[in-house]
């Protein structure tokens, strides 16, 4: 009886039985609660320059969200952890919902939420290195070869010079 009443969970259920059976075969997992509303985020897990801002879009998969929050927690917050800084969202033309995060400075983690309803969580990754947007180079050939200095980007794909060249 226990074995019909199963298949006929996952027959008829088949999103219920798959977050369940994900939540007991892997209980410290992020796994959000079964819900008929799944909520699509965008960009997901992504990485940002340090101080830059990032828009984060949520769609709903069915109408009827009246409002949707954004948690952001710290990176170092437990994986259980719910609570957070929350942001409102705003809702655009086509039922989806946008949150622009100001100045992200560190690591974090973000969800969004409406009603009984969450997203899986997704990390932002700080990039604190600097981009190197544009290489000149000033190439000066002996004196004895006549030639003129270049000073600009790298011709031909590639660096050469005779020796003795100062670069």
């Amino acid at each position: 009886v226990v074995a019909i009443a199963l298949v006929g969970v996952i027959f008829f259920a088949p999103g219920f039985a798959r977050t369940q059976w994900l939540r007991f075969s892997d209980p410290y997992g992020d796994h959000p609660p079964y819900s008929l509303i799944a909520l699509c985020v965008e960009p997901g897990t992504t990485n940002v320059r340090y101080g830059d801002g990032l828009d984060i879009f949520v769609t709903p998969s069915s109408a009827g969200v009246d409002a949707v929050e954004l948690v952001l927690q710290p990176q170092s917050a437990a994986a259980s952890d719910l609570a957070g800084e929350v942001l409102p969202m705003f809702q655009e033309p086509g039922g989806r919902w946008r949150a622009a995060v100001a100045e992200v400075k560190r690591d974090m983690r973000y969800f969004a939420r409406a009603r009984r309803v969450r997203s899986h969580k997704f990390s932002i990754a700080v990039r604190t290195l600097p981009e190197i947007e544009e290489v000149r180079f000033r190439t000066a050939p002996p004196t004895y070869t006549g030639l003129p200095a270049h000073d600009g980007p790298l011709a031909e794909g590639t660096l050469r010079g005779l020796k003795h060249t100062q670069v």
